[in-house]
Order: structure tokens, then sequence, then C-alpha cells
């Protein structure tokens, strides 16, 4: 299974940049495998801030973090992704709907007065 584009900058892609993220979330099935193509590609293990999640490329300056194997514990709907051409190429990304869900998820996940996760 390829790559699958999830989280902010797939609702990024879907709002033609209206939305910005920071980092790209992806889910992979074999995570250490993609790393090692990754790190041939120049992407560094990210240890700024200490925060070892991921990996980020020094000179353009991006993230990318794999969060899962299979986007939203494999309960999405895998014939409704979408295929995005990015100019240099295309990678799939999670459908809108299951991004809509995941968001109101994640809402509703925060316990009632806990502001951090709120904007």
């Amino acid at each position: 299974m390829e790559p699958v584009l999830v989280g902010g900058a797939a609702v990024e892609a879907y709002t033609g940049g209206a939305i910005a993220s920071r980092d790209f979330d992806l889910t992979v099935v074999d995570q250490e495998k993609f790393e090692v193509e990754l790190i041939k590609l120049g992407f560094e293990r990210d240890n700024r801030s200490g925060s070892h999640r991921g990996l980020w490329h020094p000179k353009y300056g991006y993230g990318l973090e794999v969060v899962a194997d299979v986007p939203f514990e494999g309960k999405s709907d895998s014939n409704s992704r979408v295929r995005y051409d990015t100019g240099l190429g295309s990678i799939t990304i999670v459908s809108v709907e299951d991004l809509i869900a995941d968001r109101v998820a994640q809402f509703d996940a925060v316990p009632r007065g806990d502001q951090s996760r709120r904007r």
C-alpha cells in the first residue's frame, strides 16, 4: 500500500492553501522502509526542539511524520481517496469526508474545559 496524506496538509490541499499546515502527516504500511528512502532523498531525523517525531528536510524546511500504518485505523473508505497531482508527481489523499469526520472526532474527544486543542 502506498503512502496516504492525512491531517492538516490534506486539508491544505483541499482548501487550495486557505488553511495552512506546517508538516505532512502520512500513513505508511512499512514506516522503516519509507524513512530509509526519504533519508536517501536528504531528509533527516527531526531532533529539533527534542521532538523526535518524524523527519524533516533541512534544505526545504518542512517535515514529515508517519502517524499510522493505515488512515483512521482502517475505518475510512479507501475507494473515496483522491489522487492529487503536485506538479512533481502525485500523491493519494484521504477523502474530504474522512477528514471532516476525523476533525469532529478530535474536537469531541477533548475533555470539557480543556482549551489546548481548540481554536
